[in-house]
């Protein structure tokens, strides 16, 4: 069997060459390996250092992500298509380590988890912990799994049409297929032991900045998959009223205005439940890897990052309502 790795790449010159290192050194299991860097416009000679790797090297002008991973399958010959970040670093075992997830002919998918590739970090710590908390309670077979380390069977790819290029950035577009493999009758097998090293954010700006663009275009994904507005396997309750409860903020805030300071339940009460439950998520992040100084972290950071998000979601429900759907879609619905 032949097996394809599909790597798209923007301004990605800081990590791709630990990346392609770990990516030369995979361990196919016999199988016939080929290697497709898709180079999506950059402008930090991220292009000149994929050159001195073996791999099939692709420019194109900048299309997004979605866009990139397209035109990575579909240069490719694989009949699994292997998809990882730049910035993410593979283990040996990585490709052994999926493959047995499609011995069920009706599994469309495999995904796997994350670990951490910069632990110095405290926010990336923070956002590992969040990560591999939430990877404990998924079950065998999911409702999404991320393009970081998700293989597909190359002939749904096909079927499907590829990635939704109308998700312009990483805002949503793996979510987008995993329901659309989920809507096509095949299921997606989830092994959390198989993990690929991954950069986390170190900038709590550049952080919350990523939250808002999420919550922006996460109005779009529940506009096209509406079912999913309740959560998936990673996505749960908690987070549901993590938004309600940051989204009553703002509107009991003008509740507020012009009435007399003690009448300003409206804000308060939701305040003190989001921070609350804020609290109590950032508490049982630390809890399994004993780094207490998260349970603080979080708790601020989980506060600001809700608020962040709805944000963002609200901007996306403006930017609908005026007319603008982003970019033309190319995939079958």
């Amino acid at each position: 069997m032949r097996l394809s790795v599909v790597i798209p790449a923007f301004n990605s010159a800081r990590h791709i060459r630990r990346g392609l290192d770990a990516v030369m050194a995979l361990d196919a299991g016999g199988h016939a390996l080929e290697v497709v860097v898709v180079e999506d416009g950059s402008t930090d000679g991220t292009a000149d250092l994929v050159r001195a790797y073996p791999v099939q090297l692709i420019r194109q002008a900048n299309a997004g992500p979605a866009g990139a991973r397209n035109t990575g399958w579909r240069h490719s010959t694989g009949e699994i298509i292997f998809f990882t970040d730049s910035d993410c670093v593979p283990p040996a075992d990585w490709l052994r380590n999926l493959l047995p997830g499609f011995d069920d002919p009706r599994t469309g998918a495999v995904a796997g988890s994350y670990a951490i590739a910069n632990p110095g970090s405290r926010l990336a710590r923070l956002i590992q912990a969040e990560i591999a908390g939430r990877h404990r309670r998924m079950p065998p077979f999911v409702k999404a799994g991320g393009t970081y380390n998700l293989a597909v069977r190359r002939n749904l790819l096909e079927r499907l049409g590829g990635f939704d290029e109308s998700f312009p950035t990483a805002s949503g577009e793996d979510n987008d297929i995993s329901y659309r493999i989920r809507k096509a009758g095949f299921q997606i097998a989830f092994l959390r032991g198989c993990r690929v090293f991954h950069h986390h954010p170190e900038r709590l700006g550049k952080y919350l900045k990523t939250q808002f663009v999420h919550g922006y275009w996460r109005f779009r994904l529940y506009r096209k998959h509406p079912e999913y507005v309740s959560g998936d396997d990673y996505t749960r309750a908690g987070d549901v009223a993590e938004t309600l409860l940051a989204g009553l903020v703002p509107a009991g805030l003008g509740v507020s205005l012009g009435v007399p300071a003690w009448m300003g339940l409206p804000v308060l009460a939701p305040l003190g439940a989001l921070m609350a439950l804020e609290a109590v998520r950032a508490f049982r992040i630390a809890c399994p890897v004993r780094d207490w100084v998260l349970w603080p972290t979080g708790t601020f950071v989980f506060l600001v990052r809700s608020f962040c998000r709805v944000a963002g979601l609200a901007w996306g429900a403006v930017r609908s309502a005026a007319g603008h759907s982003g970019r033309r879609s190319n995939v079958r619905r």
